[in-house]
């Protein structure tokens, strides 16, 4: 009988010491999943953040309703209009501008510069067609 309650003691014992190591890295699996959880929302605030921002950029290069059909991954209709201007641009030497210019002074700079462009297109009427 003695040894049948030390063998029951010993195997309780055992049980209680695996139930609390079990616990134990139970507690720590779940700590880390917690953390992995907050850092997936963080990354999907980020993406939701550069999702808007590369939209925003998208709208500001093509019409909102052609950025829109092709974020939508359909097909864009041509569009026909009367009076248009295609403008080709170089500017030499603009990646040693810009390599020692601020951002901003670069982006001045080009919008001064297309600005310009635009009255002086404006002004004149060509009267041809391509």
């Amino acid at each position: 009988m003695v040894i049948y309650s030390v063998i029951l003691v010993s195997v309780t014992l055992m049980c209680v010491a695996l139930s609390l190591w079990y616990a134990k890295k139970l507690g720590r699996i779940l700590s880390k999943m917690a953390k992995h959880a907050q850092k997936m929302k963080l990354k999907g605030i980020e993406l939701s953040v550069e999702k808007r921002r590369a939209d925003a950029l998208l709208c500001q290069m093509l019409p909102r309703e052609v950025a829109e059909q092709l974020k939508m991954n359909r097909d864009v209709e041509a569009q026909q209009f009367d009076c248009v201007t295609i403008y080709f641009s170089d500017i030499v030497g603009f990646t040693d501008i810009s390599a020692r210019s601020n951002p901003m002074d670069v982006i001045d700079m080009l919008n001064a510069l297309y600005r310009s462009t635009s009255r002086s297109f404006n002004a004149c009427h060509y009267g041809r067609r391509l």
